[in-house]
């Protein structure tokens, strides 16, 4: 399932910044959006294979993920990060999930993550500050 939804914030002569955003509880991804991604144009998928599906339709200025989810595979975000990499080489990825560990967190770096978020720790504030950093470097 992918879903849509406008944002106002702006790059420069391209119209809205687009982030696709993958995780498979459905009020999670609304309430990241409302607190994270509200000045974002956001394309939403609930698993790996729509997030591998849609991130190969169109660019991206970032893709976030949630690394577990109710798909069929044991790390949804690395095996999807491991497939984007396979076509797109440039598009900055961050993999979030409830539990970060060094061993997760290298598995993500390895397969092309650019950062690596615990949606338990990471405040807005981190997650704004690093959606800006990779963002503006487009």
């Amino acid at each position: 399932m992918v879903t849509t939804g406008s944002g106002r914030k702006e790059e420069e002569g391209n119209g809205t910044i687009d982030i696709l955003l993958a995780d498979d509880d459905e009020a999670f991804r609304r309430s990241f959006r409302r607190n994270i991604l509200r000045e974002y144009s956001v394309t939403e998928a609930a698993d790996a294979d729509g997030l591998v599906e849609e991130a190969g339709r169109r660019r991206y200025a970032l893709i976030i993920t949630d690394n577990r989810m109710e798909d069929g595979h044991e790390d949804s975000g690395i095996y999807a990060i491991r497939e984007i990499r396979r076509f797109d080489a440039v598009t900055p990825i961050i993999l979030q999930s409830a539990s970060v560990d060094g061993r997760l967190r290298q598995r993500a770096i390895d397969a092309g993550a650019n950062a690596v978020l615990s949606k338990i720790s990471a405040g807005i504030a981190e997650y704004r500050r690093i959606i800006e950093e990779y963002t503006r470097k487009r």
